[in-house]
């Protein structure tokens, strides 16, 4: 959160003539575009961000009998290998719109998170070796047309979700999971080895706790296979996240897999870096202050940051951030409406996250990224050009500076001659998105203050007038 002291100046620097590699594609999320029971679609807004990936995991709390192993082989005590025992097309029609936004899926094999004190799905399946059979079942729906399927060549397949969570993911011991985890990632590899195999989606990534250790020692000393190895981070610092990145990195080559990839597949904007100020919109307890009216605001507060401009510069600062980092996938917790979704519950209007993720979809396509270089720390800034120098952008993002700011911005070497028409765009308390500015520039190169406030992006499009 931010409070107002003096404002200060400091100084960003793009040069589009300096090319530094590609723009990293790291704007996926989780959930399809449908949902609230199919109140809201979000279709149109997914493909015009371009997410490359769309992790299927939560999908129930917003589109009921989806996703979930119970809800789609539902009679456990079944036959596994009958096709009349599954319930899939609830799930067909969600897999199918969300294929139509043009991403991927990441589909989740396990259960859904149970926020309940009585819990009813998360626990160990009874017979690992069933559980696997109705894992590959499914799998052979949707790639191969099993039981009237499809083949949709979905390549990821993550084994459960945050089984070191376990008051609200995973009832049984980390042993159970790791022997879990054996069993499944075996049997698909055997039978696809052409697809990617993961887990564990770690709520808790300290790679230096048992947890974790002892996961990878299983893996390395069973040489069990794994593709891309998953884990959640909720922040309120960008650093933490690099941090992270770097320290799962490293261990994931200390064990030996070098080839693995690092997928933080859920992400998002932690207020206070306190979850008891994010419960249904008010806190748990009183432990920040000891008073509940105190706390009612903070809840409040913390609401509104976690959807607001707030989040939004958390969401842009980390990508930009995480650009030269060893992460090599990044899924947004949730692309659907929501307290921590893309879009508002009333009316379905984007927030300010969304444009964020969207212009680094945009920038993505424009393929090559650019030097740039602020003196600030609290400043970040992503820029990229197209291969036909016909347009470029610059995306700014300020979070938490803690005062308001004179930005002197610098945009060099632009890639035309003549004229340059630069279209600002901010997010800030005030605005989402919205168009604040339309300056022509007499030369390939454009020089401006921008007045920006503690917290806020400034999104500069580019073109030849």
């Amino acid at each position: 959160m931010t409070t107002t002291r003096p404002i200060t100046q400091s100084n960003l620097k793009v040069d589009f003539s300096k090319h530094i590699g590609k723009v990293k594609a790291l704007h996926s999320v989780n959930r399809g575009p449908v949902g609230s029971w199919g109140a809201e679609d979000h279709t149109e807004f997914y493909q015009k961000a371009r997410f490359p990936h769309v992790r299927l995991h939560d999908c129930p709390l917003h589109m009921m009998d989806t996703v979930d192993i119970h809800l789609i082989f539902p009679n456990w005590d079944a036959d596994e290998n009958d096709p009349a025992n599954y319930r899939f097309a609830a799930t067909d029609r969600y897999i199918q719109a969300t294929l139509e936004t043009g991403a991927q899926i990441v589909y989740r094999l396990g259960e859904s998170i149970e926020h309940y004190a009585v819990k009813t799905y998360i626990f160990p399946p009874k017979d690992y070796e069933k559980w696997t059979r109705i894992c590959l079942n499914i799998i052979r729906h949707y790639n191969h047309g099993w039981a009237d399927g499809f083949e949709h060549n979905i390549r990821f397949w993550e084994i459960w979700n945050e089984p070191d969570l376990t008051e609200k993911m995973w009832s049984g011991t980390a042993q159970q999971y790791y022997e879990l985890y054996a069993v499944v990632s075996k049997a698909i590899k055997a039978e696809f080895p052409e697809l990617q195999v993961g887990g564990p989606g770690l709520a808790m990534p300290s790679i230096h706790k048992p947890w974790p250790q002892n996961f990878l020692t299983y893996c390395r000393d069973n040489a069990l296979p794994m593709d891309f190895f998953s884990w959640h981070r909720y922040s309120c610092r960008p650093e933490e996240l690099v941090e992270m990145a770097r320290n799962i990195r490293e261990a994931l080559d200390e064990y030996g897999y070098t080839q693995t990839q690092s997928h933080l597949n859920e992400w998002h904007y932690l207020p206070f870096q306190d979850w008891s100020f994010m419960k249904f919109g008010t806190p748990n307890n009183t432990k920040q202050t000891g008073d509940h009216e105190v706390d009612l605001f903070k809840a409040k507060m913390a609401m509104e940051a976690a959807a607001g401009h707030e989040a939004a510069a958390f969401t842009a600062s980390s990508l930009i951030h995480l650009q030269d980092e060893p992460v090599d996938a990044a899924m947004y917790y949730v692309g659907n409406a929501g307290r921590f979704g893309l879009f508002d519950l009333s009316g379905g209007a984007p927030r300010g996250a969304y444009f964020a993720l969207q212009t680094l979809g945009k920038m993505v396509d424009m393929q090559h990224r650019t030097a740039a270089v602020a003196d600030e720390e609290t400043v970040s800034c992503l820029a990229s050009v197209d291969p036909a120098c016909q347009q470029a952008t610059a995306m700014i993002s300020r979070f938490d500076a803690g005062c308001y700011g004179d930005l002197v911005i610098d945009l060099e070497n632009l890639p035309w001659s003549g004229a340059t028409q630069c279209e600002l765009y901010a997010i800030d308390s005030q605005r989402r998105y919205q168009q604040v500015e339309r300056r022509t520039f007499d030369s390939a190169g454009c020089h401006f203050h921008w007045f920006i406030e503690p917290t806020a992006i400034l999104i500069c499009h580019l073109h030849p007038a």
